[in-house]
């Protein structure tokens, strides 16, 4: 079982699984995003999941410009009208919702 909350001036929602009491948020910076982040609080072991939009990340980054091209299973599932989910093991989640915050201002 699980519960969630969602504070919608900033477009977060905290889900807690009462099982295990694992608690993932997921943070909407554009409601009709094709593209969803995926990261970890280091301080905190929080799941934190990032809705974002590929046209943005493509824009600024050429590691995206390449990652949803059609040569990479990214690219297949936005070709294919799927919600693109990419895996950040290696980042800390407080700097990629800065770095997201600022490009999808």
């Amino acid at each position: 079982m699980s519960s969630s909350h969602r504070s919608d001036s900033s477009q977060v929602v905290a889900t807690v699984n009462e099982t295990t009491a694992e608690v993932r948020q997921c943070s909407s910076l554009d409601p009709d995003g094709d593209v969803v982040l995926k990261c970890q609080d280091r301080d905190t072991g929080t799941a934190i999941s990032f809705r974002a939009s590929s046209k943005v990340l493509l824009l600024t980054s050429p590691v995206y410009v390449r990652m949803f091209s059609s040569s990479f299973k990214e690219g297949q599932e936005l070709l294919q009208g799927d919600c693109a989910v990419v895996e950040l093991k290696d980042n800390d989640a407080s700097s990629i919702s800065l770095i997201l915050n600022v490009l999808h201002y």
